[in-house]
């Protein structure tokens, strides 16, 4: 698929999403609580977002970002679908499937002037964070507080930033994907600070195949999105690409009180991680399925899943310690809590006059004896 038959499937699928975001609003006008179709309707916006930003769509990526700021918030019920919010929702419907068809070049005045009310329009309904910056600008983001969180590779957490270390496999352009689009997305999360483009794989020139992608990039990221969220920036081309994500310092100080907080259940590690946050559930199966792979070769020994997420550079080695400290406490907990019974009053009162009496008819058949 050429990058022309791609940016077709886009317009297709994103024509079938916004045919699905109307019908589902009008379906909620009945049942304005409906989880899944709260959850649909925010399906819909999103994809569409994370579509548009790898064509480098940013008219489109900026107004829905508002929007699924707003729908973010009414699947969490933080809000409540009034009656005037779902028009707004219908109105802003409207103008994506406007935008879609649209290049930045074709954005005029008009569209622009649209957005902007559309933004001022949504905005009581944004989370706070949101609320209290300025409407955005047709083509620009919401702005975002700076985060105090960062990663270096090697899986040592040092910086103020995310780090972000991806490698795109040779045949990403053949299914019409460009990787800096995949970057240019990541703007949308926050800011870049650094970015290296890595051309160790680069053959001689000879060598060349046109089509093939032989570039990686090593990223800097200084944005207060969680791990879920930058992973999902590569949801189109996680299959296509070797992916890592590590967290900021601060991040990392937040994991470990977080898995300290976990309820004491002494889970599987990687679940452990998964709960706070740390590691996410595509990572988990992605090192559960090395974890296989190199127990099928009995010329490498067994290795637990902690110490494959760290060499892999999916986790650092502190929050699996921290998780393993968890797990550990968990146990021995449990394992206390093993040596004691539970029963209630009233049978324990019973016990122990069916004792006393016990002891009374013992002493009574002693005395009848010596007689």
């Amino acid at each position: 698929m050429n990058l022309d038959q791609a940016f077709n499937t886009f317009l297709e699928e994103s024509r079938e999403m916004l045919a699905d975001m109307e019908r589902i609003l009008l379906e909620l006008e009945a049942t304005p609580d409906e989880s899944e179709l709260l959850n649909a309707l925010f399906r819909c916006v999103h994809t569409i977002k994370g579509s548009a930003g790898i064509f480098g769509l940013e008219h489109v990526v900026g107004f829905t970002h508002v929007v699924e700021n707003v729908l973010d918030r009414l699947r969490a019920q933080q809000l409540q679908l009034s009656p005037k919010l779902a028009e707004l929702l219908l109105r802003c419907r409207d103008h994506i499937a406007v935008l879609v068809e649209c290049s930045a070049e074709d954005v005029d005045a008009d569209l622009q002037a649209v957005s902007a009310a559309l933004l001022a329009a949504l905005k009581p309904f944004q989370a706070e964070a949101a609320a209290d910056s300025e409407p955005a600008a047709e083509g620009q983001l919401p702005a975002k507080a700076p985060a105090r969180v960062e990663a270096t590779g090697g899986g040592r957490v040092s910086g103020d930033t995310w780090h972000i270390s991806v490698r795109f496999s040779p045949d990403v352009l053949r299914h019409g994907m460009d990787p800096i689009g995949f970057i240019r997305y990541l703007r949308t999360l926050g800011e870049l600070t650094h970015v290296a483009t890595i051309s160790d794989a680069l053959p001689a020139a000879a060598d060349m195949d046109p089509e093939s992608c032989y570039l990686g990039f090593e990223i800097d990221l200084r944005s207060d999105a969680d791990k879920a969220a930058i992973e999902d920036a590569f949801e189109f081309v996680r299959e296509l690409c070797q992916l890592r994500i590590l967290p900021p310092r601060s991040r990392l100080l937040e994991y470990m009180q977080l898995i300290e907080e976990l309820p004491e259940d002494p889970g599987r590690l990687g679940e452990i991680l998964v709960a706070s946050g740390a590691l996410t559930r595509a990572e988990l199966e992605e090192g559960l399925r090395l974890q296989r792979e190199r127990d099928l070769d009995s010329a490498q020994p067994h290795k637990p899943i902690g110490e494959v997420l760290v060499v892999e550079g999916m986790v650092a080695p502190e929050l699996v310690s921290a998780a393993l400290k968890s797990q550990a406490k968990a146990r021995e907990s449990k394992a206390q809590a093993s040596q004691y019974i539970r029963v209630q009053a009233d049978k324990l009162d019973a016990l122990i006059n069916l004792v006393g009496e016990l002891v009374i008819a013992s002493a009574g058949v002693a005395l009848n004896a010596e007689k």
